[in-house]
């Protein structure tokens, strides 16, 4: 799709004229991305395919609302093939360049200016009444997956194990929308303050999911400004709950990550599993070694 086509379907789902559309070509995302202006207003738009889990995902985020969470608004196409996503554009910086050259004292306010905005986001409560059995059937594939490609990976009968004995398939606790992807890249500090951005890989899921990246994925650079988000979230006391939970969905989400590393790119994981072996004792600790080092 060209970018005449794209403005011309953005007129047909907003009946507003795209005054100028500038492709935007960085980022991971596979969706088409355009900053649109438009009667005196600046856009984010994005164009995914549509799906029915996307189209939940997005009526599921719509009755989310706060200041800082760039929400989009959401059209279908009239052929229901695509989805055109529209949130404000923000001009600003993101919070990882910030972080990296700041004093401690700066990063741990950025950190709690970030738990007040996933406060926002996980405040409302939704509903899922087969999401323990939708959980159960996401690790049997997982495992059956990695079994059936013959993927080998630092600690993978480890994780099978543990990700197979949850005991929290029966009691799932407190489901809201996941950002899924909540890491200091997706935080934008802009004229109205810090926002957090992208909402294209979203789920609805418990909340302790949210937060797999800043304790298990991310940048060892990045723990500090983690820690405090963690701590302004959970009011200063994290709890054995959480990071058992967070255990769990780390698990689930390195032997993700290996069959989609495989069945896109025919590689293996290492570092990744490594790590998780490493910070979490061989899955023997729940809580992960670099919280008390920081």
């Amino acid at each position: 799709m060209d970018k005449n086509e794209f403005c011309e379907i953005f007129r047909q789902l907003t009946g507003a004229r795209a005054e100028s559309c500038i492709e935007i070509t960085q980022g991971n995302s596979s969706a088409l991305k355009y900053k649109v202006s438009s009667n005196g207003h600046h856009w984010m738009a994005k164009m995914l395919e549509a799906s029915t889990e996307r189209i939940r995902w997005y009526n599921s985020l719509a009755e989310i609302h706060g200041l800082g969470l760039a929400i989009p608004d959401m059209y279908i196409t009239p052929d229901e093939s695509k989805l055109l996503l529209l949130s404000p554009f923000i001009n600003g910086t993101g919070l990882d360049s910030l972080i990296e050259f700041s004093n401690p004292t700066i990063i741990s306010e950025y950190g709690r200016q970030a738990a007040m905005l996933m406060k926002r986001l996980h405040h409302r409560t939704l509903i899922n009444d087969n999401y323990s059995e939708d959980l159960k059937a996401r690790v049997d594939q997982i495992c059956n997956t990695v079994m059936m490609h013959r993927l080998s990976f630092p600690g993978l009968d480890a994780c099978i194990d543990f990700v197979k004995s949850y005991s929290a398939f029966a009691h799932p606790g407190k489901l809201g929308a996941l950002h899924r992807d909540v890491r200091p890249e997706n935080f934008v500090v802009g004229e109205k303050g810090l926002s957090l951005i992208d909402f294209e890989n979203g789920c609805v899921g418990e909340l302790e999911a949210d937060f797999v990246y800043l304790t298990t994925m991310g940048e060892t650079k990045h723990r500090h400004f983690a820690k405090s988000l963690l701590l302004n979230y959970m009011d200063g006391c994290v709890t054995s709950e959480f990071w058992g939970k967070n255990l769990f969905y780390s698990t689930l989400q390195v032997m993700e990550y290996a069959v989609w590393k495989w069945e896109t790119k025919q590689k293996q994981i290492s570092c990744q599993a490594h790590n998780l072996m490493i910070q979490y004792n061989s899955l023997k600790s729940i809580e992960p070694l670099w919280w008390n080092e920081v």
